[in-house]
């Protein structure tokens, strides 16, 4: 003879609720894990590609000049930064910032100008400074140069070419 108990129906059945309750969680956890591994992935190859590019760009130009224009005069950090391949006919290098660091001194009286990672592993160096004018005139430091900031607007052009060994 079978005894059926009130109150175990009860029992069973939000047991039942409960472990289908933390199935469904669980399930959902476990999808919102593997499109985040998805998304981080799509992000790494695009990164990668990314990183391809800028390379081509590097690795298919001999030369490539930074324009820097330094807006407010002393202890202004306010610039604007373009980068492209040649005078004539060149491409720009996006985003610039990937291709030369620009920081400023503390006294902030010159802009400090350097090759950025990117582009000393590629053998970039910098090879000659110009003003407004466009006369370009050699550094004596391939690694990093002072650019001085006299007016309220400043134009630099700083020349980086492949270094040859």
């Amino acid at each position: 003879m079978i005894v059926v108990y009130p109150g175990r129906n009860k029992v069973a059945y939000m047991l039942n609720a409960v472990i289908a309750t933390f199935s469904v969680i669980g399930a959902i956890t476990t999808l919102v894990g593997l499109y985040e591994l998805y998304e981080k992935y799509k992000r790494w190859k695009l990164g990668r590609a990314e990183l391809q590019r800028k390379v081509s760009l590097l690795k298919s130009s001999d030369y490539f000049i930074a324009q820097i224009i330094h807006l407010g005069g002393e202890f202004s950090t306010t610039r604007s930064l373009i980068v492209y391949s040649n005078e004539s006919g060149g491409y720009y290098f996006n985003p610039p910032k990937d291709f030369v660091n620009i920081f400023f001194n503390r006294g902030g009286d010159s802009t400090v100008v350097t090759p950025t990672e990117l582009s000393r592993e590629q053998g970039y160096v910098i090879d000659s400074v110009a003003g407004p004018n466009r006369k370009f005139e050699k550094t004596g430091h391939h690694d990093i140069c002072h650019l001085p900031q006299r007016t309220l607007k400043n134009e630099h052009f700083v020349k980086f070419i492949k270094k040859i060994d």
